[in-house]
């Protein structure tokens, strides 16, 4: 149906070019009518009939475009949404290449490997979050801006009080693509999605003034798409004082802690949702003690591209345990 809604211009076209060819040979060669011969009659009875279906078409669709309403409540998507057509080799590119070499022929894609209609029309569709910036965290060591996002902002909701159990993460990337729709559908599916939209940034760039050649700094407005998601607790391990001040034996200890809890969510994750959460960083695990000061959980906190990527149904259990040593003998080496 999209193909020939795209297309009926040109369908249009050549119905009417077949409906009038038909008309002028019955004019000028009667005989031909009065033969009745069948495949003629056969086309013109065709051709007749697409004339008449994509004139009420086109004029449908127009009369359809004009009246329809706008969602309630909903803002347009920063940009047109990109499809997803299998990125194996981006896969492999990004995680198979040095320093990593942790590509795997069973990665398929990233996380999710299709994006549907439907979740295009579900996130990013909740408007302006602009004016619920509150503090950037990155900006007092409690956060951070990844490689693809801008930063990670305190929620002052509708009342203007600050929600401690929320966030605002915005990205990077001025439109929609897979990357980002991605981080979107696995938060939900990690139940940490609350909503989504955009807030409005303005970045500075340096320009060279075509006339005096000189170097000026011209800002530019721009929609970065955002999430609204709830926050991870925990700290880094990094920012825990028996990280700060502890020996390398004990430092030891406490990765290999961390390590037992990780891994039990990374499986987890893969048999639940057909995914491997491959960004292992030291600063995407927040960990949690208890009163005596034991490391008793530990939870993933960044899901955006390129650090979740999908598992051909049917992997081995085997295969997935290997590849996280891997990754985490890369992230986080015992120190000797």
């Amino acid at each position: 149906m999209r193909y020939l809604i795209h297309r009926s211009p040109r369908l249009l076209l050549l119905s009417f070019l077949l409906f009038f060819i038909l008309k002028l040979l019955e004019l000028c060669w009667p005989e031909i009518h009065l033969a009745n011969l069948s495949t003629v009659n056969m086309f013109k009875e065709i051709s007749t009939l697409g004339f008449s279906l994509f004139t009420f078409w086109g004029f449908g669709s127009n009369i359809y475009d004009v009246t329809r309403s706008p969602e309630f409540a909903h803002a347009n998507p920063v940009s047109n949404p990109v499809s997803n057509h299998g990125q194996a080799a981006t896969v492999a590119a990004v995680w198979g290449q040095k320093p990593y070499y942790l590509f795997r022929s069973w990665m398929t894609d990233f996380y999710p490997a299709i994006i549907s209609r439907d979740d295009k029309n579900k996130y990013f569709r909740d408007g302006d979050f602009t004016r619920y910036l509150g503090r950037n965290l990155a900006d007092d060591g409690k956060g951070r801006v990844g490689r693809n996002n801008v930063g990670v902002f305190e929620y002052k909701g509708r009342s203007n009080s600050k929600n401690p159990k929320l966030v605002i993460k915005v990205l990077s990337h001025p439109g929609l693509d897979d990357g980002v729709y991605g981080e979107a559908i696995t938060l939900d599916d990690m139940g940490l999605y609350v909503a989504s939209g955009f807030v409005l940034c303005t970045t500075a760039h340096s320009v060279k003034d075509p006339r005096t050649g000189k170097i000026k700094t011209v800002e530019q407005n721009s929609n970065r798409p955002a999430i609204l998601m709830k926050r991870v607790g925990g700290v880094p391990i990094t920012e825990t004082p028996d990280w700060k001040n502890g020996s390398k034996k004990r430092r030891n200890r406490m990765i290999a802690a961390v390590k037992s809890l990780v891994k039990a969510e990374v499986m987890d994750l893969w048999a639940k949702h057909g995914f491997i959460y491959m960004d292992l960083n030291i600063e995407n695990v927040h960990i949690f003690f208890n009163s005596q000061g034991r490391i008793i959980d530990a939870q993933l906190f960044d899901f955006g591209y390129p650090g979740v990527v999908a598992v051909k149904p049917g992997t081995r259990k085997a295969e997935v345990e290997k590849l996280f040593e891997h990754c985490w003998d890369y992230f986080w080496p015992l120190e000797h």
